[in-house]
């Protein structure tokens, strides 16, 4: 299976369906489950961000317990 990873609150938030879309500059031809990872990185400051700290409120989350450095969901790549 392929893995994208992404940093948080992005990660979460994407799994969540709060966020549809991941956006890369590069494409790929590949289709089908895709593993979502998140870095161990945590953009704080975009956790703190009014409509970003409610999304992850509403799921019980804060810039200091969101999940980092693991497999957090799965998802189908559908298009690129």
């Amino acid at each position: 299976m392929k893995v994208l990873s992404m940093i948080q609150p992005w990660a979460s938030l994407f799994v969540l369906r709060e966020a549809e879309y991941e956006t890369r500059t590069w494409r790929t031809h590949y289709r089908g489950p895709l593993a979502i990872h998140t870095s161990k990185k945590v953009d704080k400051p975009t956790c703190r961000l009014d409509g970003v700290a409610e999304l992850l409120a509403k799921h019980g989350y804060t810039e200091d317990n969101l999940p980092t450095g693991m497999i957090i969901g799965v998802c189908k790549l559908k298009n690129c």
